[in-house]
């Protein structure tokens, strides 16, 4: 499956470059998600950052609308990230998930609100249920994984509640008291296979 995601944290939104527009350079290819800065991959996978001015054509795999995925417009703006989060022939239990730095850390004992908005791609093999936001002090980075990060999301999509709507945008929001210090988040599957239903 592969998702497409836009964020937001609410009251005031502490997450930089929430939609996606703000790029150090259009994407050409795939793999990209570094130039929707401050964003960055986590692992050693290749999610990918989609925007409007990004090359065109039958062969531009990360334009928007149209690219190597399918065909959706933005939530909001011009951009989108999107990754794997589940099943894949190649690679047992494949994960890409992107992250990025808060612009405060939360406070602890304090309630944050959050949602976010996927997607599946119209050329997915495969939907899934399981998708969340982790909130973390340190960052989750580990380029020595193409799997798993260690973490249980503070707000997470419903296990049974499959997101298979590619055609709109599917909000997952929720409420979480913060320890303190959280200062990173991971959007992406934190879920094995055997607690994701595909």
């Amino acid at each position: 499956m592969i998702v497409t995601f836009s964020t937001y944290l609410y009251i005031q939104n502490l997450v930089p470059n929430h939609d996606f527009e703000y790029f150090i350079s259009c994407p050409i290819y795939q793999n990209q998600v570094n130039k929707a800065t401050p964003w960055f991959n986590s692992t050693d996978s290749s999610p990918d950052y989609f925007h409007t001015c990004a090359p065109t054509g039958p062969w531009d795999p990360v334009n928007v609308p149209l690219n190597l995925w399918g065909y959706q417009f933005a939530f909001s703006g011009r951009g989108y990230l999107g990754g794997a989060t589940c099943g894949d022939d190649f690679v047992s239990s494949p994960r890409e998930y992107v992250e990025t730095i808060l612009l405060d850390s939360l406070i602890g004992g304090k309630k944050y609100y959050a949602e976010f908005f996927v997607s599946p791609g119209d050329s997915s093999v495969w939907v899934q249920d399981m998708i969340g936001i982790c909130f973390s002090k340190d960052s989750l980075t580990n380029f020595n994984t193409l799997g798993l990060l260690p973490c249980l999301p503070q707000v997470e999509n419903l296990y049974g509640n499959v997101i298979s709507d590619n055609k709109n945008w599917t909000m997952i929001s929720g409420e979480f008291i913060a320890e303190g210090g959280e200062r990173f988040i991971t959007l992406g599957n934190f879920r094995p296979d055997s607690n994701t239903t595909i």
